[in-house]
């Protein structure tokens, strides 16, 4: 597995460099906080006894897509105040991957429905030279809404049978 950032900073490790938000929900989280080893993420403001209440949209730089297949890790919920934080109403936290001028979102991904983050992506490989970003967007203000997001990169997953056919090297 070989893995690649989008762009400086799609990993959060400098803070909001290279994204700007809206809103009043994203704020820098520390990882080893939600017990993954390592770095920061962003995600939902905790407010009022440990409740997100914040909305809000992230978008990242703009970027040509050079690889295949874009992954990254997200977590939260999308369930209204006091009702089952299992169900999820689709599409107020979700994250997109957007074409550049038009506006025209390419690729969904929905909350996983889980406090731990969920490796999730999108197969891109049709859409190489194109200009996009990334939006991640929490519109549920409620007990049971919030979202975070961390380590946007390109992905390259390495066939076995081709290193054992090239003397062990994973090197194209």
């Amino acid at each position: 597995l070989s893995k690649k950032l989008l762009f400086e900073n799609a990993d959060f490790e400098s803070g909001l460099r290279n994204w700007r938000t809206t809103g009043n929900v994203w704020t820098s989280w520390t990882r080893k906080d939600l017990g993954i080893q390592g770095g920061y993420a962003m995600g939902g403001t905790r407010l009022d006894n440990d409740i997100a209440l914040g909305t809000g949209v992230l978008t990242s730089t703009e970027f040509v897509i050079s690889g295949d297949r874009i992954e990254f890790l997200i977590a939260g919920y999308d369930a209204d105040e006091g009702g089952d934080r299992t169900t999820r109403h689709t599409g107020r936290n979700r994250v997109e991957l957007v074409e550049a001028g038009s506006s025209h979102v390419v690729r969904v991904a929905e909350e996983p429905a889980s406090y731990n983050f969920v490796p999730t992506g999108w197969d891109v490989g049709a859409l190489v030279g194109r200009r996009v970003f990334i939006r991640a967007i929490d519109e549920n203000p409620t007990y049971w809404g919030w979202l975070a997001v961390d380590d946007f990169c390109y992905v390259r997953r390495i066939d076995p049978n081709w290193i054992s056919r090239n003397n062990g090297s994973a090197a194209q």
